[in-house]
């Protein structure tokens, strides 16, 4: 995937590249510079359900007490919410 620096040094994230790794708005990312690669590392927010090929997919470890059922529930309820404009 390849992105743009724009006049500022500013770059774009994909939307699907945020969708995947739930960054928001405000989010901090950790920047790492290693000869001639910027390394950009997300929060580690444990483990979320991604969109592939129109299922909800896990990614993650599982850590004690995180609820699959519960995450599930809540993914659906924001898709509905973004469906209906709300």
């Amino acid at each position: 995937m390849t992105v743009q620096i724009d006049k500022a040094g500013r770059i774009v994230l994909p939307k699907p590249v945020r969708d995947q790794l739930g960054l928001e708005p405000g989010t901090s990312l950790e920047l790492r510079v290693a000869e001639r690669q910027v390394i950009l590392l997300a929060p580690d927010t444990g483990p979320s359900l991604v969109q592939e090929g129109g299922f909800l997919v896990y990614s993650g470890e599982v850590p004690d007490g995180f609820e699959v059922r519960r995450a599930i529930a809540d993914e659906r309820a924001e898709r509905i919410r973004r469906i209906w404009g709300a």
